[in-house]
């Protein structure tokens, strides 16, 4: 087994043979999106009738739901936290289909959350409490669709791991190796024309040996990286106003840990918890992030049971 140890991150957690040996994913559901793409996404299901919560948890960029995030759904899903988790590959990310890295727009990347949760809603009973996330670039679009003016609004909290917030959050490592290249002017010029939308403009810096390996997408297109990329972090966590979780490494080398955490804790919000997971590594934390959602995610259920509170 090849393990790859190089690039702007590590991926020796993920491929470590005692982390590795997860089961066979449960087979994908297909979704239609709205434009009829098909969305492919993996149900990690309890054994039990009832599951404890539902979580949307959203890949990082150019990844897919079977890049690590296997650890994620197989842990919430066991039988200490019994919470059912929907991975999606996004538009033209693993499974999924359309362009590679491409989306005919942003919104159209948000829409597609919504087609699934949709899908959660008429599967999952109506009691079950939804919850929405995602790994590094999957935080940031889960931000972006947080404040969104259409979103769906039976979410009853957000878990982000490790977010990517975007340039203007300031949380990335000075020293860091670059996780991606991007041209600046395709953004500027689609911005003022809208005309260059589906221009490649974020080429992410994975080696070789794991773009073909992990069947990883080497680049993002303008509409896409809007989509994932918060543009004005500070604002849009000031309008998150349902509980919050977030999760970031003490290693992770992309992001400074405590400016991420920051963003968090700066709500000062007694539904809002920041925490720096020792020697976690960007990729890392994948293995064992179930065990601080887990506690988090039922932790607030029983909360709004307590309450009464319907979310």
């Amino acid at each position: 087994m090849t393990i790859i140890s190089s690039g702007p991150f590590s991926f020796v957690e993920i491929d470590k043979p005692e982390t590795n040996g997860i089961e066979t994913p449960p087979p994908a559901e297909k979704i239609t999106a709205k434009d009829g793409v098909q969305l492919n996404v993996h149900v990690y299901r309890p054994k039990v009738d009832k599951p404890t919560a539902a979580l949307l948890f959203y890949h990082g960029g150019g990844a897919h739901s079977l890049a690590g995030y296997q650890h994620i759904g197989k842990g919430l899903s066991n039988d200490k936290y019994n919470i059912v988790v929907y991975m999606p590959d996004l538009r033209g990310h693993g499974l999924s289909g359309g362009p590679r890295g491409d989306s005919p727009s942003s919104e159209q990347v948000f829409q597609d959350m919504n087609t699934v949760l949709e899908h959660m809603i008429a599967k999952e009973d109506n009691s079950t409490k939804i919850f929405l996330g995602g790994h590094s670039s999957g935080g940031g679009l889960t931000v972006n669709y947080a404040t969104w003016s259409n979103r769906i609004s039976s979410i009853v909290g957000y878990v982000l791991v490790s977010p990517e917030l975007g340039y203007l959050s300031k949380t990335a490592r000075p020293d860091r190796q670059d996780f991606a290249k991007v041209k600046i002017l395709p953004f500027i010029l689609n911005g003022i024309f809208g005309i260059l939308g589906h221009n490649e403009a974020v080429q992410f810096q994975y080696p070789d040996a794991a773009l073909q390996k992990y069947g990883l997408v080497a680049s993002n297109t303008v509409n896409m990286a809007n989509a994932i990329t918060p543009t004005s972090p500070k604002e849009q966590f000031n309008e998150i106003n349902l509980p919050l979780g977030l999760w970031v490494g003490s290693d992770d080398e992309l992001f400074v840990p405590e400016a991420v955490v920051e963003f968090a804790m700066g709500l000062e919000r007694p539904d809002v918890v920041g925490t720096v997971v020792p020697g976690a590594n960007h990729l890392g934390i994948l293995v064992h992030a179930h065990q601080n959602i887990g506690p988090w995610v039922i932790n607030y259920i029983k909360y709004f049971k307590e309450k009464g509170l319907k979310n």
